[in-house]
């Protein structure tokens, strides 16, 4: 399993609308959450994406905007 933090965007991003756009990179994440602050458990602006492991898959490390 690869795993990818994506920051940079705020914490209330819709993770539907983050799944579209890495879709439209040409990949389809298994799973994407945002990460929470466990201390007052609010949104950070950080998000988690799972992807099976495949040689074409760290590309997605190339992904530079959204």
């Amino acid at each position: 399993m690869l795993e990818v933090i994506i920051r940079g965007l705020p914490a209330d991003y819709g993770i539907k609308e983050l799944i579209n756009e890495i879709q439209l990179h040409g990949f389809n994440p298994d799973h994407v959450s945002v990460l929470s602050n466990r201390r007052n458990n609010s949104h950070m602006p950080l998000f988690l994406v799972d992807r099976k492991q495949s040689p074409e898959t760290r590309d997605i490390y190339n992904i530079t905007s959204i």
